[in-house]
């Protein structure tokens, strides 16, 4: 599709950055530089991302291949990391363990000569643990206090004619999140 963006998933490139960099997990170096390489894909403002890559850069325990490895991945940053990520709608998805987690489900519960009663069978029992679980999650992601704003909103009720309920009440919580926004200036005698 023309407007698909393609994204790759935070927790796998941690992940990744995890195996790459595990030398340094070890007793005798400083944990602390280890700590910032694999947190990178999970950094939200692109200046302190932008700032970690360049002191990781500097630092003298990283070999050649190790830099190489990682300006390899910068130049793919805008698919992987959080903070350039921000800019599409993706319902606070940085990850693909939903589906993930899925995948592995129907492993357990089917196979090649699954019958089609028993797929959708599979399916109506993960739809039903879905949707409880969407109950259990609105619970704590939406207070009562605050569930009255969508009753007559109507933005949110055109939404839920064509997403899923679970994505609307993601989305439910980005709306709030942004009708409570406050300014600050957190960049106090920055010089742009």
């Amino acid at each position: 599709m023309k407007t698909s963006i393609h994204l790759y998933c935070s927790w796998h490139r941690n992940r990744n950055f995890k195996k790459h960099f595990v030398y340094l997990n070890k007793p005798n170096f400083d944990k602390s530089l280890y700590n910032q390489i694999i947190n990178l894909p999970y950094i939200e403002s692109i200046w302190t991302f932008e700032e970690s890559f360049k002191s990781i850069l500097k630092n003298k325990i990283l070999s050649k291949d190790s830099i190489n490895y990682l300006k390899a991945n910068y130049d793919l940053r805008r698919k992987w990391a959080k903070c350039y990520q921000m800019q599409f709608f993706t319902c606070g998805i940085f990850t693909t363990q939903r589906i993930e987690s899925f995948h592995a489900q129907a492993c357990q519960k089917l196979n090649l000569t699954s019958s089609l009663q028993e797929v959708l069978k599979f399916f109506i029992e993960y739809e039903v643990g879905a949707n409880n679980s969407l109950e259990e999650e609105k619970e704590t992601i939406l207070p009562k206090s605050i569930s009255k704003v969508y009753e007559k909103n109507r933005l949110l009720e055109k939404m839920g004619e064509i997403v899923h309920p679970y994505i609307l009440e993601k989305i439910k919580k980005q709306y709030h999140d942004g009708l409570n926004y406050e300014v600050k200036d957190f960049l106090q005698g920055k010089k742009w």
